[in-house]
């Protein structure tokens, strides 16, 4: 038996060093997944490896177990384990054999002396040997000068103790006073099995060193350990920043007396293990490191004067506060929040250190923003925030790194939306608002106020030409713009006065304001016929005519007809002239009422009137045939009306339309009409004429034609889509998407869509294309039966339907269970066992014999369930489908109706199959009847007794229990207690035997057989409680010494289905 050095390696690369020592039977070494760890071994010196949850036991050939405590994680990575000897590395690669065991593979091998990333994983001869020790000896790594360099053992020889399994330390351990024994032992240990160094040094040779050496003499000093080898105790990364307590802590271990000098970056700090081999510094203050990223670097001097490097964790060290700048929005960069600022939100911005976290506070509004990758930020006030007015806030702006390191600036924004004012004095405009035909003949002046020493800018526009001037505010406020003659436009018109100003924080100050332009003087003739339609016949002729109209309020009224000249005086705005009958001339012929006014101001104005005098046959065909010259489907159907007039003594008009002609009815005064009904009017689209013909008393005759539009039917009205599924059934996704009708119709149409008792207005495309969108908002949800109704109207007011019948139907109207599941809501072993069924209602089938569907989630699992017509469904959960053990859990039952909607269950369960403890005999009572009670071990569980009959029938055993505190037993008496509170003891016969049962609330049980001496026969027969399905964990045969019991393993198995166990 010896000690084994090993070394271990983090993932970092730093690297700590110990010994498994000798005579300890269990050694653990900690270890971490992903670290690497070698062991001074060769593979005949290792027996077994055995995986303990998280860790792995090594045996050694010498009985030794050596555990790797967090070698594996629960992720399932683990360390990488490597064995090393005589300058050679090997890997161990671990695989799980059939049996649960693990089985090693070694290699591939490296050598030292060449580099490898493996290096420091590496035991050569130089580095250790290990040696052999007495009762109360240690061992520890050895300096490689001790091992092939001392004594009279040369490097071959070293070498070839360590190849024979043994170690080699003879040659430096000895001391004392017998100095001169250890030459003797170490010249007969030469051979093979080198010598141990006694008290004197010279231990017992080899085999081969020539003799036994001696026992060497005197009692000098024996072996002693090497030096400690030193660790390092931090192994994760140090990050050190501003919010941290400035101090760096490194400690580790080593040999008392040993100088360790740690090193981060340019300081060093050297200190001494204590007396327990602990070593710790300090960093802080003076001894604190400059800001930056530095490996922690250990050098240690052993007091026998070697040098051992180590490599801590690195060190990240940043305490300088991010830079911090504003470049925008407030005070300090020069920025005043105008109206048009104030609108849109302010942005306040600036740079800082990238990705450090920049919070920007204003009252008690922060915002908080990264810093980009070149350390721009930027955040925004909304209007809210920043309300109008003139006034400033104090805002301060933190930024903190990474390391919480923060910088501080405090700035004001400043904000200025209130514009300077402007004033128009549209009233003073040509003295009274009103730039009169004289006035713009001389051009007009714009006068207003406004701020002294603004730029004010004045726009026009007149409704046609836009004109704009920039003119200076004078000192005491007053600002004149002049308009030449030039640009004023005649005639009668507002003009739009608009004023700008902006102040020196940019806010621009508007004010508008109307003056009017009236150059034309005002004169209408009213247009109402003369005669009719401005024909004056002969009758009108002989009537006179009124010639009317309006001006201006005491303007003059002149009107010339021929040689004949009339004035009149407009006093409440109206005019009127009659002309006689004898002023026409009796023909046909043009004729004109020339007409002027002249009001106060001098303004002339002019208008005339043409009419024409025909004293022969006249006919004439009003307007608006129809719907005003139109004859849509709505007209025809109804029948058209046709008038007209014609001279009184016209004795006949006759009216064509069409086809077909039909005489008029004459009144005698000149009006004439008829009526065409359906049948004398045609379908279709285009143009239809009309033409009236009139005759009088003395044979003239006139005709006269119009053509009116005949337009009867929306052409290519269709539905393209109704947005409906085939199945004609919008469910509850159809309803959530909204629904799109679209279709075709004849171009210019307007299209009214109903859904429901929602009617919307569709979009028409110039081609036809209609098409609206119902949101879901606009479908009630619910199950209905509706329609998709569409009502197109066309240019000439004809109509069309289109229905399309649909169903809502938007949820599925029921889900539910049919109690609970299992009975009781728990599913014990025997249901796990054998399965269980599901049952529940779901709506039922749809009108055409959809069913709808029930799937049920258990577990991780779906099982289809069997749906009827009328809504009833049942799934199987098959044996095998619950997980043992005692535990919650819950069941979803998915359903789908016919329509497609959807919708969930969810139940929650409780699993327990762990059945009960088997009842345990303590003993039994016998008196002269038979067995008169049983005591058993106090259980909570209800306990029921069944008797096991010599001619093997069974039979159900009252009892009264009584439980026994002191001994923790309940003793069960057979019998019955009696309504007088008496007992009726019934025992059990001699040759007939018990089953103790035991269940719990889930119904789990368990059992036990008793058996009782028999006289007649010491052979058990279990086939009848077998039979009986009676469960049954255990025998106890304590009361049947004499019998024999013989039991097969389909017995056994139908006696404890649950664990196929007996006891």
């Amino acid at each position: 038996m010896k000690a084994m050095d090993f070394v271990v390696r983090s993932v970092s690369g730093a690297t700590r060093r110990g010994v498994v020592e000798d005579g300890v039977a269990v050694s653990t070494i900690e270890v971490s997944a992903g670290e690497e760890v070698s062991l001074n071994l060769r593979q005949f010196e290792l027996a077994g490896y055995v995986r303990a949850g998280d860790d792995l036991q090594i045996t050694l050939a010498d009985g030794r177990v050596v555990t790797l405590k967090g070698y594996f994680d629960a992720d399932g990575a683990a360390a990488r384990l490597f064995i090393s000897a005589e300058g050679y590395l090997s890997e161990v690669a671990l695989t799980e054999g059939a049996d649960g065991a693990l089985i090693a593979q070694y290699g591939p091998t490296e050598a030292w002396g060449k580099w490898s990333p493996h290096e420091d994983l590496i035991f050569t001869d130089e580095d250790t040997v290990t040696a052999p020790l007495a009762e109360d000896d240690t061992v520890s790594m050895l300096a490689p000068g001790l091992l092939l360099g001392g004594g009279a053992m040369s490097a071959a020889g070293g070498v070839a103790a360590l190849a024979a399994g043994t170690v080699v330390a003879g040659a430096i351990a000895g001391g004392g006073d017998d100095a001169g024994g250890a030459g003797a032992g170490a010249g007969a240990g030469a051979g093979a099995g080198a010598g141990g160094g006694g008290a004197g040094g010279g231990g017992a040779g080899g085999a081969g060193g020539g003799g036994a050496g001696g026992a060497g003499g005197g009692d000098g000093g024996g072996e002693t350990a090497g030096p400690r080898l030193p660790t390092i105790n931090e192994k994760d990364p140090i990050r050190l920043g501003g919010g941290d307590v400035p101090q760096i802590v490194i400690s580790g271990t080593g040999e008392p007396g040993a100088e360790v000098e740690v090193n981060i970056g340019n300081v060093s700090q050297v200190t001494t293990p204590d007396s327990d081999g602990a070593w710790r510094v300090v960093f802080e203050g003076e001894t604190m490191p400059a800001d930056g990223t530095y490996p922690v670097l250990v050098d240690v001097t052993q007091p026998g004067g070697e040098q051992i490097d180590l490599t801590g964790p690195s060190v990240m060290i940043d305490t300088v506060p991010p830079v911090l700048a504003i470049t925008g929005g407030t005070e300090s960069a020069g920025h005043v929040v105008n109206g048009d600022d104030q609108r849109d939100g302010v942005d306040v911005a600036g740079t800082s250190e990238p990705g450090a976290r920049v919070d920007v506070t204003m009252g008690t509004v922060t915002r908080t923003v990264e810093a980009g990758e070149d350390g721009r930020w930027s955040v925004n006030f909304g209007p809210g925030e920043l309300p109008e007015g003139d006034y400033s806030r104090d805002v301060t702006v933190v930024a903190t790194d990474a390391f919480d390191n923060a910088t501080t600036v405090s700035d004001r924004i400043v904000v200025d939306t209130i514009p300077d004012p402007i004033v128009i004095h549209a009233g003073l405009v040509g003295g009274d608002g009103v730039v009169n035909m004289t006035e713009a003949g001389g051009g007009y002046s714009v006068t207003g106020t406004s701020t002294p020493g603004n730029m004010l800018t004045l726009t026009r526009f007149d409704g046609v030409e836009t004109i704009t001037r920039t003119v200076p505010v004078e000192a005491d406020g007053t600002w004149r713009v002049d308009y030449l003659a030039s640009e004023v436009r005649g005639g009668e018109y507002d003009v739009t006065l608009s004023a700008t100003t902006s102040d020196a924080a940019g806010n621009i100050g508007r004010a508008s304001a109307t003056v009017q332009v009236d150059t034309v003087h005002h004169l209408t003739i009213d247009p109402a016929p003369l005669g009719a339609a401005d024909v004056i016949n002969r009758a009108a002729a002989d009537a006179g005519v009124t010639l009317r109209g309006t001006t201006q309020p005491g303007s003059v009224v002149e009107v010339q007809f021929g040689t004949i000249t009339r004035q009149v005086t407009s006093t409440d705005g109206t005019w009127s002239m009659v002309f006689a009958g004898s002023d026409f001339a009796r023909d046909e012929y043009d004729a004109t009422f020339n007409v002027s006014a002249r009001d106060a101001a001098g303004n002339v104005s002019t208008a005339s009137r043409e009419v024409r005098v025909d004293t022969v046959v006249d006919v004439t065909i009003n307007d608006g045939i129809g719907r005003n010259g139109l004859i849509n489907e709505a007209e025809r159907l109804s029948g058209v009306r046709i008038a007209g007039t014609t001279d009184a003594d016209v004795t006949e008009v006759m009216v064509k339309v069409g086809d077909v002609t039909k005489p008029a009815i004459l009144d005698g005064s000149g009006n004439w009409a008829v009526r065409f009904e359906t049948a004398d009017l045609p379908e279709g689209q285009g143009d239809l004429s009309v033409t009236a013909t009139a005759t009088d008393g003395t044979s003239n005759s006139n005709s006269a034609s119009r053509t009116v539009v005949l337009d009867t039917e929306v052409r290519d009205f269709a539905y393209t889509s109704t947005g409906v599924a085939a199945d004609g059934i919008i469910n509850a996704d159809d309803a959530g998407d909204g629904l799109t009708v679209t279709g075709q119709v004849e171009p210019g149409s307007r299209v009214m869509v109903t859904l429901g008792d929602v009617t919307q207005e569709a979009r028409v495309e110039q081609d036809g294309r209609w098409s609206t969108r119902f949101e879901p908002s606009s479908i009630r949800g619910d199950e209905y039966e509706t329609q998709v109704t569409a009502v197109a109207t066309d240019s000439a007011f004809n109509t069309e339907t289109l229905i399309h019948a649909v169903r809502v139907d938007t949820r599925l109207n029921r889900l539910d269970l049919s109690g609970q599941v299992a009975g009781d809501g728990v599913i014990n072993m025997a249901e796990a066992q054998s399965g269980f069924a599901v049952t529940g209602r779901v709506e039922a089938a749809a009108a055409d014999g959809t069913l709808s569907t029930v799937r049920v989630e258990y577990d991780g699992q779906f099982y289809q369930a069997t749906v009827d017509a009328a809504g009833n469904w049942r799934a199987e959960i098959p044996a095998g489908a619950v997980r043992t053990g005692s535990y919650p859990t819950e069941m979803i039952v998915h359903a789908r109706d016919a329509a497609g909607n959807t919708g969930t269950l969810t139940q929650a369960l409780a699993v327990d199959t762990d059945a009960p403890a088997s009842p345990f005999i303590e003993g039994y009572t016998r008196d002269h009847q038979g067995i008169a009670a049983i005591s058993i071990d106090t259980m909570p569980e209800p306990i029921t007794l069944t008797e096991v009959r010599a001619d093997g029938t069974l039979g159900v055993v009252n009892s009264d229990a009584t439980v026994i505190r002191s001994r923790g037993e309940t003793l069960l008496d057979f019998g019955d207690v009696l309504p007088d509170g008496g007992f009726a003891e019934t025992p059990l016969p001699d040759g007939s035997h018990l089953v103790v049962n035991a269940t719990d609330q889930a119904g789990n049980t368990s059992g036990t057989y008793l058996a009782f001496d028999e006289l007649t026969t010491s052979v058990i027969d279990l086939s009848a409680p077998l039979a009986a399905g009676l469960k049954m964990d255990s025998i106890d045969l304590t009361f049947a010494e004499d019998s024999t019991l013989t039991l097969t393993e389909a017995q056994i198995l139908a006696m404890s289905p649950d664990s196929a166990t007996l006891t």
